[in-house]
């Protein structure tokens, strides 16, 4: 019975050796067969007994002559060298794939942090050395458009990232440069990355360099108004302002509901903070969701609030070629995010700002504050010159005021038998028409003190009502006193403008007259202009050298101009004057010296003649006699009568 299993397992291991052997299995064939030669030596040198007791009597078994040959050996296939395991070809192993370089069109739309209206840019992503699966160098630039073609925006940088411990470790730096309407900024600013297979977390650091807060809009120096005895001037400013800061974000990678392998979203939540000198701190927090269908679509949207900008959302759709190639995140989801795109503010964030400032209209020569006194004949006295306080009367006004001011009558006072003598460099003006005034910041419109336009009226009877200084004016004054309204004696730089002097004492040679200036020697500068008179004009120089222009004035009926001129060397301007007539509404009588004379455009509507009579002396007329309705009446008493051109007197064309 031994025997018989002996053979069987014989029979079983040589049948096993000849199978392993036909299927190459090699070593494991030839352990077989030499298990099968054991076993054969093994039952030969078993003894035989004989079975006396056995129901069935078994045939003799004839005892071999000698040992049993070896048994045939069974063939065996020869063993091929295993090679090491490898991902079929076509499954593309990431470890042996490059990142591609990759080029992104991107549109945003919405408002942001520090822009308007969205954005357009182009990026390129430019790996410059890379070990597959384990490190990536590369380069990275994006030329972005503000929605306008003034509104551009570079950022030109690189990075590098490498795994370490399950993660995907990144530094970056860029600098970046924008244009808008009102400068070039710039910025320089570095990134730090750590991405995981599910999470992400970065931060970027911003640093604009060079001039970082420009002019906007000036309005200049505006809103000219009284404030005590002084004049405000208001000015606004709106400065554009490059702001340094940060941001920092966490995102993870969400569960993919619908059951597409190409599309993966992560969702976002982070903190921005930017700062600059004179413009508010912005800190706000932001959530974003970005999408992407395979490597080649991405969509993003988001949201942010802070108290500068408050709540915006932006949002766009970005088309990309090349980069990671396809399947390989399939493979190696980590060593995929070498190829991630850089995440960080696509501009250099602006603030705009206003400032408002208040200053004083300052003296263009002194550099001092330009000093007002005001005067108000409807207040109660007991004022202090100011415009909340006027003074009461000239007299007052007289007494406390000083050189280089302005003394403002304001509309609709009225000063009965009362006088003023103007000190050096006063302007004594009358609210109810336009003054200007210049100032270190420029010439301005006098302000207004009353919503009255009557103008100030000095009315009673009495002489020199408003006696001039040097360097003075008189401006919208409404005379009707009788006798000499306004007068000056040995004065230069006098300006006589826009008053209505209707006197009842007329011009009858007498001397008394509206307006008499008189000098009796040196170099004297009057201007008498843009008045309304019903009576004489006289001036009066002596061995001066008068500088005399008459223009743009009304003589009523009654009215007329007079200048007596003995010795001295002169000019004058006659221009542009209408005369009501009389019996002679112009004469000028020179008496020795010199004079050069444009008398042009003057009209006469009634009877008289326009005189000039020149005894013993040389008179140069400017060719614009002809312009006057009537052409004067030379009277030529042995003096040399000149034609010249027009100019000649230093007036330019009338």
């Amino acid at each position: 019975m031994l025997r018989l299993r002996s053979l069987g397992l014989v029979v079983g291991l040589s049948g096993c050796a000849a199978v392993a052997a036909e299927v190459g299995t090699g070593a494991v064939g030839q352990a077989l067969s030499n298990a099968t030669k054991v076993v054969q030596r093994t039952l030969a040198a078993t003894p035989k007994a004989a079975s006396t007791n056995h129901p069935i009597p078994m045939p003799a078994i004839p005892k071999p002559l000698a040992a049993e040959p070896a048994p045939m050996p069974i063939p065996v296939r020869p063993t091929p060298t295993a090679a090491p395991y490898a991902e079929p070809a076509s499954a593309g192993s990431f470890v042996d794939m490059e990142i591609d370089p990759r080029y992104t069109i991107r549109r945003d739309f919405g408002n942001g942090v520090g822009y308007q209206s969205g954005f357009t840019y182009f990026e390129a992503f430019l790996p410059v050395w890379q070990t597959p699966g384990e490190s990536i160098a590369f380069l990275n630039a994006r030329v972005i458009n503000f929605d306008d073609t003034s509104y551009w925006e570079t950022q030109i940088g690189g990075g590098a990232r490498c795994i370490v411990d399950g993660s995907v470790l990144g530094i970056n730096g860029f600098y970046d440069g924008r244009n808008t309407n009102v400068s070039y900024y710039h910025q320089l600013g570095f990134g730090l990355e750590l991405l995981r297979e599910k999470w992400e977390f970065r931060s970027n650091f911003y640093f604009p360099i060079g001039n970082t807060r420009n002019v906007a809009a000036d309005t200049g120096f505006i809103n000219p108004r009284f404030l005590g005895t002084n004049i405000a001037l208001d000015r606004q400013i709106a400065y554009e302002t490059a702001m340094q800061g940060l941001n920092v974000e966490a995102g993870r990678q969400l569960p993919n509901c619908c059951h597409c392998d190409s599309l993966r979203t992560y969702a976002y939540l982070g903190y921005y903070h930017y700062q600059a000198s004179g413009v508010p701190s912005i800190d706000g927090f932001r959530a974003r969701i970005e999408s992407w269908y395979d490597e080649n679509v991405s969509m993003n949207l988001a949201i942010q609030n802070d108290r500068v900008f408050d709540t915006t959302i932006t949002g766009g759709l970005s088309l990309h070629f090349g980069g990671v190639p396809r399947g390989a995140r399939k493979v190696d989801p980590l060593a995929a995010k070498l190829g991630s795109r850089v995440v960080r503010d696509p501009n250099i964030v602006l603030q705009s700002s206003k400032e408002s400032k208040t200053e004083l209209a300052t003296d263009p020569t002194t550099g001092k504050p330009i000093e007002v006194r005001h005067v108000n004949s409807t207040v109660p006295a007991g004022g202090n010159g100011s415009y909340e306080n006027p003074y009461r009367t000239l007299s007052t006004l007289q007494t406390n005021s000083a050189v280089n001011q302005i003394l403002f009558a304001h509309a609709g006072s009225t000063f009965n038998n009362q006088t003023i003598t103007l000190k050096n460099g006063q302007r004594f003006l009358g609210e109810g028409i336009d003054h200007s005034f210049t100032a270190t910041q420029g010439t301005f419109l006098l302000p207004r003190a009353t919503p009255n336009t009557l103008a100030p009226r000095f009315t009673g009877t009495g002489l020199n009502t408003i006696r001039v200084a040097n360097n003075t004016e008189v401006s919208g004054m409404n005379i009707t006193r009788t006798g000499n309204a306004i007068t000056g004696t040995n004065v230069t730089n006098v300006l006589i403008d826009r008053n209505r002097i209707v006197s009842p004492t007329l011009f009858l040679g007498n001397g008394l007259s509206p307006i008499t200036l008189t000098s009796t020697g040196g170099t004297r500068n009057w201007t008498i202009e843009g008045n309304t008179l019903n009576s004489g004009v006289i001036l009066n120089g002596a061995n001066s050298n008068l500088i005399v222009a008459v223009r743009n004035n009304t003589f009523q009926t009654g009215g007329n101009l007079r200048i007596n001129q003995a010795l001295g060397t002169s000019r004058f301007q006659v221009a542009n004057n209408t005369f009501a007539g009389g019996i002679i509404p112009f004469n000028y009588i020179l008496a020795g010296g010199t004079s050069t004379m444009q008398f042009a455009n003057n009209t006469r509507a009634g009877g008289g003649i326009f005189a000039i009579s020149p005894t013993l002396s040389t008179l140069n007329l400017e060719n614009t006699l002809p312009s006057n309705t009537p052409a004067p009446t030379i009277t030529n008493i042995g003096s040399t009568v000149n034609t010249v051109p027009v100019g000649t007197a230093g007036f330019g064309n009338p």
